[in-house]
């Protein structure tokens, strides 16, 4: 079933249409990708799902439910999480901390605080995190800050995980790492991930489904290999015609 539908999503600022009627699904326990070069409207999308911003016009759905007025702390208890391009940890607590943070003020009522850090624990460990788990955040490498953003946006219990560019700046070793530590957390909790990523081959490798914008607008949508394969994608974003 689709966890996610989005319906002829548009996002204008002032005269210009940032989002121009997007629509796609997303089904539970996929990974889908979002292509697309600078201003293509990738990050106006996540804002929209996770209600950092309005859409202009559409409706975003999750789970059936339409998320039109909703808060984004309220979108994110009904099962959504996202990381942001620029790495944001809590620098002066513990890994263990900010994966409890998120853990605490997610979807979840633990019935003890021993509960939740033993959750947050867990995290901890299945993100390759779990010898760092006392260092402070903010002493982390970039790769280590990008594990813990994806440990922590785990963490709130969400169903639906937006991971925006959280192999960008890493090194070819570290994205190789990243693309395996994703793949097993999707596996191991059944997650649904929505990802963006500069990184064409690792996104490539990741997605089960990729959908393409240009200029606000969807392009094309499909497998890997069909969206490769896509003369117009070919065209903007490879310099080559089929």
């Amino acid at each position: 079933m689709s966890l996610l539908e989005l319906v002829a999503v548009s996002k204008r600022y002032g005269g210009v249409l940032a989002l121009d009627q997007v629509s796609f699904t997303v089904e539970a326990g996929t990974i889908v990708g979002v292509m697309g070069a600078n201003g293509a409207g990738k990050t106006t999308l996540f804002a929209l799902i996770a209600g950092n911003e309005r859409p202009s016009g559409g409706e975003v759905r999750f789970a059936g439910r339409s998320l039109a007025g909703l808060r984004p702390d309220q979108i994110a208890r009904r099962g959504v999480a996202r990381t942001f391009q620029v790495v944001r940890p809590f620098a002066g607590l513990s890994v263990r901390e900010n994966v409890l943070a998120g853990a605490l003020f997610g979807t979840r009522a633990f019935a003890s605080a021993a509960l939740a850090r033993r959750a947050a624990d867990a995290i901890v460990e299945e993100a390759g995190l779990g010898g760092q788990a006392d260092r402070l955040a903010g002493t982390l490498t970039l790769s280590g800050q990008k594990r813990l953003e994806v440990a922590r946006a785990i963490a709130t219990g969400a169903r639906l995980v937006m991971l925006d560019e959280v192999m960008a700046g890493l090194l070819p070793a570290e994205v190789d790492e990243m693309l395996a530590t994703l793949h097993a957390l999707q596996r191991a909790r059944g997650l649904t991930l929505l990802v963006i990523e500069h990184v064409m081959q690792a996104l490539m490798r990741l997605s089960q489904r990729i959908v393409v914008l240009h200029l606000g607008a969807l392009i094309a949508q499909g497998s890997p290999e069909e969206v490769a394969a896509d003369p117009e994608v070919q065209r903007l974003y490879f310099g080559e015609t089929a």
